[in-house]
């Protein structure tokens, strides 16, 4: 009995090691087969310590060391190097440069992905959102999330700025001496001894010191004979706003039209020198025995005669002459200038010149003379008085005389009677303008 007992007992030692031998053997190949597959992938690296040398007969010889070391590449990938991209729980992931893993990834803004590349964008109030989403737009329109759905607010409609996706205060502007543009009133401009105030503008500006003046080319004479050229004047440095400087250069003289000749007396003159310059001079030509004629400009020859009673008007010219006896005489000096038929003046106006009507309306005098027929323009603020007559486009109103607006939160301005210029006055304590009057309101007496 005993005996069967341990037949029994070898007989079940013998059946676990067969059963261990058939489930453990393919395991152990496998393991055996992926380790010399692992091998097969590996290649050797041996180098120098010296880089110098590049075989090992060489590098032991001169006493460096040789090594050899085992580098495993694998051609396992989860993903594309770099493009690869995939989305999972509202974050978009993007593939490493080996394409073994996937990088830190990025959180949607709105918490969702559009597709498998790319995450979903914030275009609408009321999409689904990451609590931490905050944006601001070139428009000033502050995008934000609330509640896990996206809201806006327009901060730009509001008077404010939008900042890390919130609108916040603009920021208060101050009133100093870096800072002129920001003084509002009089008063506050001229407490800042570098600002000055602008009575045209009707602002606070930086002031900049005017210390020399620059003057413009003559232009031509107005006249051959005894005309008038003008110049520009202007102040420097350029936009400068406080100041006049001394020894101010004229801006326009008396001039004659070069090569153009005149009768003086007896004698028969020129023009010489430059218009441009404005350096125009009259220079004796020669004495006239018998006489210079004024209408001709040259000596006379002792044959010259003229009809007598004609009468002669140069153009451009503003003198009528008449033939009395055999020599032309001075007779009128015409106001208007000569007319174009040449033996008369004009007898309302001259060519070319203005004239404001019903104290609005430019009219230029017509080429006969005759009248101030050909309608300009109509001046917004008028022109005045309302028989002056010029060819200046500064005709017209710089604004309408009597009228009245603010300049200020504390000062009113008028306009001159002459619609010239604007006079300004600070309201009296504690008066206020009233923009809608244009004038000061609630003054102490």
């Amino acid at each position: 009995m005993k005996f069967n007992i341990q037949r029994g007992v070898a007989q079940l030692v013998v059946v676990a090691v067969m059963a261990f031998l058939a489930l453990g053997l393919p395991v152990v190949t496998k393991l055996v087969q992926q380790n010399q597959e692992n091998r097969s992938q590996a290649a050797s690296v041996c180098k120098c310590n010296n880089s110098a040398y590049g075989d090992a007969y060489s590098c032991s010889k001169n006493g460096y060391r040789w090594t050899c070391s085992e580098t495993v590449t694998t051609s396992a990938k989860v993903c594309t190097p770099n493009t690869g991209k995939k989305c999972n729980d509202g974050k978009l992931y993007t593939c490493n440069s080996t394409g073994s893993g996937w990088k830190t990834p990025t959180n949607c803004a709105t918490g969702a992905c559009k597709s498998t590349t790319a995450c979903s964008t914030v275009n609408s109030i009321g999409q689904k959102c990451a609590s931490t989403y905050k944006n601001c737009t070139a428009a000033g329109v502050a995008w934000y999330c609330s509640g896990g759905k996206i809201a806006k607010k327009d901060c730009k409609a509001n008077n404010q700025d939008c900042k890390n996706g919130a609108c916040v205060a603009k920021p208060v502007a101050t009133c100093s001496s870096t800072n002129c543009g920001n003084c509002g009133t009089l008063s506050a401009c001229n407490a800042n001894s570098s600002c000055v105030w602008s009575y045209s503008g009707n602002y606070c500006e930086k002031k900049v010191t005017c210390t020399s003046w620059k003057t413009g080319t003559w232009s031509r004479c107005s006249s051959g004979v005894s005309g008038i050229q003008t110049r520009t004047v202007t102040k420097t440095p350029s936009g400068c706003n406080f100041g006049t400087p001394a020894n101010k250069p004229v801006a326009s003289q008396e001039c004659c039209s070069v090569d153009f000749k005149r009768c003086k007396g007896r004698t028969l003159e020129v023009c010489l020198g430059s218009e441009s310059k404005g350096n125009t001079k009259w220079n004796l030509v020669e004495n006239c025995i018998n006489g210079c004629d004024p209408v001709w400009r040259e000596c006379r020859d002792g044959d010259d005669i003229c009809i007598p009673d004609d009468l002669y008007c140069q153009k451009n010219e503003s003198t009528l002459w008449k033939c009395q006896g055999e020599w032309w005489q001075e007779i009128n000096d015409c106001e208007h200038g000569c007319n174009k038929d040449g033996r008369s003046c004009n007898k309302v106006c001259l060519p070319g010149e203005m004239k404001c009507v019903n104290n609005k309306l430019r009219y230029k005098c017509n080429q006969d003379g005759t009248d101030y027929s050909i309608y300009v323009d109509t001046c917004q603020f008028g022109c005045t008085p309302e028989e002056y007559v010029t060819d200046d486009k500064t005709l017209c109103n710089f604004c309408k005389p009597g009228s009245l607006r603010c300049a200020g939160p504390n000062s009113e301005e008028s306009c001159d009677y002459d619609g010239t210029k604007w006079i300004l006055r600070e309201c009296n304590n504690p008066g206020l303008c009233d923009t809608k009057l244009g004038q000061c309101v609630g003054e102490n007496s």
